[in-house]
This record gives C-alpha cells, sequence and structure tokens, in this order.
C-alpha cells in the first residue's frame, strides 16, 4: 500500500486507516515540517508505521532544526522495516546530521538513503560513518 499525503492535520487520517502503508511519500509537501513530524509521532503511538518501507520526505524543509525531530519520528517508525529514505533537498547541514546519524545507524534494514543536494560536507559524512 502507498500513500501520498499533500495536506495537514493527518494524525487521525494515518491511525484509523484500515492498512499500514508501506510507502509514504511527502516530496515537496506544502505543509511545515513540523506539523508533519508532530502527526507521524502520534500516529506512531498508535503502531502506524511499524511496517514502513519507503519514506520520502524530498523538498520538505527539514534543515537542521527538523534534523532532530525527524530522528525522533524515525526512530518510532520503520525501525525495524524502513529500507528506502529520501532526505534530498532538505537544507541538512553537518549539525542536522550528527541529529540524525545515531538514528540512521540503528535502522537496520535501511539499503538506499538519499542525501543529495544538502549540505552535510565532511563533518556530516564522518558522522554518518560514526553513526
Amino acid at each position: 500500500h502507498a500513500l501520498d499525503v499533500d495536506a495537514a492535520p493527518m494524525s487521525n487520517t494515518l491511525i484509523r486507516l484500515k492498512c499500514t502503508p508501506v510507502h509514504l511519500n511527502f516530496v515537496q509537501n506544502p505543509t511545515s515540517f513540523y506539523p508533519l513530524m508532530r502527526d507521524l509521532t502520534l500516529a506512531s503511538s498508535s503502531g502506524f508505521g511499524k511496517h514502513l518501507r519507503k519514506l520520502l520526505l524530498s523538498k520538505s524543509k527539514v534543515g537542521d532544526a527538523g534534523a532532530a525531530a525527524l530522528a525522533e519520528v524515525l526512530g518510532r517508525i520503520g525501525k525495524d522495516s524502513l529500507v528506502e529514505l529520501d532526505l534530498s533537498f532538505n537544507d541538512i547541514g553537518p549539525e542536522g546530521m550528527a541529529q540524525l546519524a545515531p538514528t540512521l545507524g540503528g535502522l537496520d534494514k535501511l539499503t538506499l538513503l538519499n542525501m543529495a543536494m544538502n549540505r552535510i560536507g565532511d563533518r556530516g559524512v564522518e558522522s554518518l560513518v560514526q553513526g
């Protein structure tokens, strides 16, 4: 099952789904990043996301400030199932990568991480490798 989301708030919708989506596409999400993370956190408390395999967040305006919120959400949803994560074009720098790296290192099934067009630099890559 796949779910393309382009409106918020959505936590109630996610909780009421009859199936658990395995792909979530928030590419160029027009809503603010923080309500999106809030809604995913709320939905995760009901078990949402435990089978999530693909999360697309390209162009979602994450930035360094949103990286900590994203790390928390990723620790709750898809921890044992996430295979693909697209964080391209999100203005994530070395500080943001330092926030994300420990969580990314704990995503055991992750085989594809797209960080294209961010500004993580050498320090960010080092954080990711040290995970």
